[in-house]
Order: structure tokens, then sequence, then C-alpha cells
């Protein structure tokens, strides 16, 4: 089974990247280049995203409703209010412990358990 700090490493921030990007680049209309700049990422790590070259588990935990809600606000932070990378930070670190806030025993349990299911498939 997965610990809760593997699921943020492995699934939550790479889905939570995943959805701010696509968000970054088909509603704000922003570069890759620009993108990567505001996410402290590579122009080809945003092509990989947007080409949705990634595992189905991302795919799985970017789907959840709460993620896309929270990537819509890390997005429009840096869209339009020209947020700074330490505010990008600050904004996604404020997304995990609200995601993961007090879910450390069960929902976090059943989200492990159903991506060992589709890493399975």
């Amino acid at each position: 089974m997965l610990m809760p700090c593997e699921i943020v490493i492995k699934e939550f921030l790479p889905a939570m990247r995943a959805s701010t990007i696509k968000l970054l680049s088909g509603k704000y209309k922003l570069t890759q280049a620009d993108i990567a700049g505001n996410l402290g990422l590579t122009q080809a790590a945003v092509s990989k995203y947007l080409s949705g070259d990634y595992s189905k588990e991302i795919k799985l935990v970017e789907g959840v409703s709460d993620i896309k809600k929270m990537s819509e606000e890390v997005a429009s932070l840096i869209a339009e209010k020209k947020a700074n990378k330490l505010q990008v930070v600050h904004s996604v670190c404020n997304s995990c412990q609200s995601f993961f806030g007090d879910k450390w025993h069960c929902e976090i349990r059943g989200l492990a358990e159903s991506l060992m299911a589709v890493g399975k498939k």
C-alpha cells in the first residue's frame, strides 16, 4: 500500500499539474513556455502533460472534482492575478493540505486501493 506522502508525490501533485496546465493552455491561452515558467517545469514537461502522456493513476486522480476545483484556483491565480512563484507554491501547498486534511486514515487508504486496482489492470 502507498503511504500518504507517496500519494502526494506520485499522484496528487502530477494530477494538479496536469489539470492546471490544461486550464492554463486551454482556458487562459498561455503558451507552453509561459506555463513552464510559472510552474517551474520545462516546456517539454508541459508538452507531455498536454499530450496526456502520463499514467492511468494520475488521470484517475485528475478526474476528482476537488482536484479540478483546486487546479482552477491555481490557474486563475497564475493567469488572472499574475501570482509569483512563491504565491503559486503556497496555493498548491494549501490545496494539498485542504484535500488531505483529516482524510489521512480512511479516504486516502481508499484512494490508494483504487490506484492499486488501476495499476493491476
